[in-house]
């Protein structure tokens, strides 16, 4: 997982690479960011209700 510094370089790079102005890459770094002091992770948080289930397929070997 990333640093929370590491991570905002990412997103500043990304953004500046699809051209977005200066003014519009702080004003959306400063509404994710606000949003998540607090938080200490990135994952996402859990959701009520059933937990998911899966099945795993898995080959056979035929001789």
């Amino acid at each position: 997982m990333l640093s929370v510094q590491m991570e905002q370089r990412v997103n500043l790079n990304f953004l500046v690479k699809i051209g977005k102005t200066f003014t519009e890459i702080y004003a959306m770094l400063k509404e994710v960011y606000e949003n998540e002091k607090g938080r200490e992770t990135t994952e996402d948080d859990p959701r009520p209700g059933q937990p998911s289930t899966s099945k795993k397929r898995t080959k056979t070997l035929k001789n």
